[in-house]
């Protein structure tokens, strides 16, 4: 007869413990995991099973949860997972495109009066990609998160001097004059 595994939440204290010591987190990981490692080492019920109720692995538990409260931030707060246990990232309310001609152009997604941006950038042979999700930076404000991301598309242009870099260059400076209200002014 083969040996079954044991669902990761009837696991004991000590055998979810080598579980962890298995994992190497890293970064924002680790404050998730101390959290969790002081629940189990206490015995906390409560913060035990909200952690546990992210997946069926110390690893996805985390990963889960990192991502369920970096949505939580946009007001998202479905919790949906997928074939293999991983939490589904959810859409953004609203998304912003600002084209930029030539393939270039800017997105803006909003949720909860939170905005993160994105970028396509590209000069015909090299590019740069980032999409607007909820991993990136979140403003309060929309109109500093699209010139914030314009600014990035102009530092971009500048040191890659692509073909029609000055075109989306100067397109870009537009879309942030129109967006602070700047007028032209003409001398007589």
């Amino acid at each position: 007869m083969e040996d079954e595994e044991i669902p990761y939440k009837q696991l004991s204290k000590f055998e979810k413990l080598k579980e962890v010591q298995q994992h190497e987190s890293r970064g924002d990981e680790r404050l998730y995991a101390a959290v969790y490692l002081k629940a189990l080492w206490l015995n906390n019920k409560e913060v035990l099973d909200h952690y546990e109720s992210f997946g069926d692995s110390f690893r996805k538990i985390i990963m889960n949860k990192m991502c369920y409260d970096r949505q939580s931030i946009f007001g998202i707060q479905k919790m949906e997972f997928d074939e293999y246990g991983w939490l589904i990232r959810q859409p953004f309310q609203e998304l912003l495109v600002i084209d930029l001609g030539f393939k270039n152009n800017i997105e803006v997604a909003s949720a909860n009066n939170y905005h993160v941006c994105g970028h396509h950038l590209s000069i015909g042979t090299a590019g740069s990609y980032s999409s607007a999700c909820h991993w990136g930076i979140a403003y309060k404000s929309k109109n500093e998160a699209i010139k914030i991301s314009l600014q990035h598309a102009i530092k971009w242009h500048e040191s890659e001097q692509g073909k029609n870099s000055n075109k989306i260059i100067t397109k870009a400076k537009e879309e942030i004059d129109n967006l602070i209200g700047a007028k032209q002014l003409y001398l007589f």
